[in-house]
């Protein structure tokens, strides 16, 4: 395969994310919104060296992961290119909710929050296309969520101890989004987590 077969391939899948290979996990999409949140706004792309925006419409989709992305049709220069691009918002933490990650072009700190009616952020409910769908894939989220938190909270503790606080932005995203997953395990545990490790110092101011 050429290198520039090779490249085709890669934008093509970029710009359709929901198609390719197997084992890409189950996803559940939002109906369209109409509201211009995300209009105009990088959509991380680039097409014959020409910058992308998101269009004049936009959905939310999750998957099995928990991972929340924005897709939306993709405007690149002075034309539509009839693709569609996508971003990552947050993944979700086992309460169904998140912020919005550092970088994310509509902004930080959004809280998102995630149920059978749909996706909401602010006061506005992105309803799914087949809540059922999205229902379906709401326990493995919670799962792989708590499992993921444990993980970051055991290492948290771990450099809280050291007296290590972490400066890297991604680090700093997955401690924020487990903060409510903390607050259950002081409150229940007094700081253990399920497999005995303590992180009771993370319970303390």
């Amino acid at each position: 395969m050429s290198k520039a077969a090779f490249l085709t391939g890669v934008l093509l899948f970029s710009l359709w994310p929901g198609t390719g290979y197997p084992g890409i996990p189950i996803t559940a999409d939002t109906v369209d919104v109409h509201d211009g949140a995300f209009a105009g706004h990088a959509a991380g792309i680039m097409v014959m060296n020409t910058p992308c925006v998101y269009g004049d419409r936009y959905h939310y989709e999750i998957n099995s992961e928990g991972l929340l992305r924005v897709l939306g049709p993709l405007v690149c220069g002075n034309s539509k290119v009839n693709s569609t691009g996508g971003e990552d918002i947050c993944f979700l933490n086992a309460q169904l909710t998140c912020r919005s990650r550092t970088g994310f072009s509509s902004g930080p700190a959004a809280v998102y929050v995630v149920s059978e009616s749909g996706v909401k952020v602010g006061n506005k409910v992105a309803s799914w296309v087949y809540a059922q769908q999205a229902t379906a894939l709401m326990p493995s989220i919670r799962e792989r969520a708590k499992t993921k938190c444990d993980t970051v909270l055991f290492w948290q503790a771990k450099d809280k101890q050291n007296n290590r606080p972490t400066s890297i932005p991604a680090k700093m995203d997955d401690q924020e989004g487990c903060k409510p997953t903390l607050v259950q395990i002081c409150a229940s545990s007094g700081g253990k987590l399920d497999n005995g490790k303590d992180i009771s110092n993370l319970c303390r101011p």
